[in-house]
Parts: structure tokens; C-alpha cells; sequence
């Protein structure tokens, strides 16, 4: 079963919980326990494992459990728009995207634990973010005006910053990169502007292609 969260437009909801009313039976407590384990072994890139199955080897909750499976919390978010962002969760925390705006989350409470804004240096062409990629406790993540990033997963401080893309000539980044022994991976977008599409490596300590 794939983890537990649904996303809406403007709103994250984190199913971790099973509730069954005001009143709580040990096997509500089971799946509960259940769900909130799943979350902290996490789901540490776009699509899962490196191997992209986006399957969680969950087998405790199944047809006759998951129907107490209900949201505990839900987060805000800043900024509105396209919101495609796949959370990506590393032990406790879930980082997740929007256009500008990368956020890391207490995954069993929804308290926000830091939010970096980027502010565009060149035009957007498009309005979405599929998320990040996590490796060695760093997060990484592309923008509409060509840019690449590297976090601090732990504070959300801006380790570097480098230009790989040109919106002038219809290039961007919306998808989630991915983060493998030391490399970062990355497409652009743009095809559809004209742009002709690209797959980059990185080098993950200081964003050297």
C-alpha cells in the first residue's frame, strides 16, 4: 500500500491516524500505531526507492482495518496554485514543495519546521513543483527560472545555488530530481514551449554538472 497522504490545492492532509469516534478500541490503536510506523520508515524519494516501484511494504493494514484510517492533521500552505508536489519523508520529517516555496513538516503533528521562499532571478514560464530529492541530509530541488538548489534538511539553509536551465529559450525545472550515491539527477521541462529536453548530473556537494 502506497503511504498515506492526500494532497489538495492549497491544503496537505497527513493520514497517520485511525479514528473511530470518540472512542478509541485496541485495534484502532493497532492500525494507528501501524499507520505512524509506515510514515517513520519513510518514503525517501519522488517515487518511493531508487528502483521507482512506489510501493510501501505495508501488510498490517489491509480492506478489513483501512477504512479507520482518518486525517489527523493538515498543514496550510503559503502560496496557492498547481500543487503536484510528492512528499518525500525522511524518519519524522515530510518535505513537500510549491512553485516557490520548499517546507519540512513534523509528519506526526503537521508543525512546520522551517520554509525556504526562492525568489525568481529570471521569468517563470510555469506555475508547478514536483517536490524534492533527500540524500545525506541535504534536499534538493529545481525552479521555474532555471535554477537548482541544494538545502540543509535539517534548517532549510541554502547550501548553493546554481543556474542549469534558460527560461529564454523555454527551459525549466517542475519535476522531483533524484539523489544517488553522490549525484544528483535532473530533466528539464519545456518541450512544450519548444524547449529540447535534457537529463543532467550534479554533483551533489556543490552542484558541479
Amino acid at each position: 500500500m502506497k503511504q498515506g497522504y492526500r494532497v489538495g490545492a492549497a491544503c496537505l492532509a497527513i493520514a497517520l491516524s485511525a479514528c473511530g469516534g470518540t472512542k478509541v478500541t485496541k485495534t484502532t490503536q493497532t492500525v494507528t500505531h501501524v499507520a505512524a510506523s509506515t510514515a517513520m520508515t519513510g518514503w525517501a524519494t519522488y517515487n518511493g526507492n531508487v528502483q521507482s516501484t512506489r510501493f510501501a511494504p505495508e501488510s498490517s493494514i489491509d480492506a478489513s482495518n483501512v477504512r479507520r484510517l482518518a486525517r489527523v492533521c493538515s498543514v496550510k500552505m503559503p502560496e496557492t496554485g498547481a500543487f503536484q508536489t510528492g512528499p518525500v519523508i525522511v524518519g519524522k520529517t515530510m518535505y513537500v514543495t510549491t512553485l516557490h516555496d520548499t517546507l519540512a513538516i513534523d509528519a506526526t503533528s503537521c508543525r512546520v519546521l522551517w520554509t525556504n521562499s526562492h525568489k525568481p532571478k529570471a521569468p517563470e514560464l510555469y506555475n508547478t513543483n514536483r517536490g524534492v530529492a533527500y540524500d545525506a541530509g541535504r534536499v534538493f530541488r529545481g525552479y521555474q527560472d532555471g535554477t537548482v538548489e541544494a538545502l540543509d534538511a535539517s534548517t532549510g539553509r541554502v547550501i548553493w545555488t546554481i543556474v542549469a536551465a534558460d527560461p529564454k529559450k523555454s527551459e525549466f525545472f517542475s519535476a522531483a530530481p533524484i539523489a544517488w550515491n553522490g549525484v544528483l539527477y535532473l530533466g528539464i521541462a519545456g518541450a512544450d514551449w519548444g524547449a529540447r529536453g535534457r537529463m543532467m548530473a550534479f554533483r551533489e556537494s556543490d552542484g558541479k554538472q
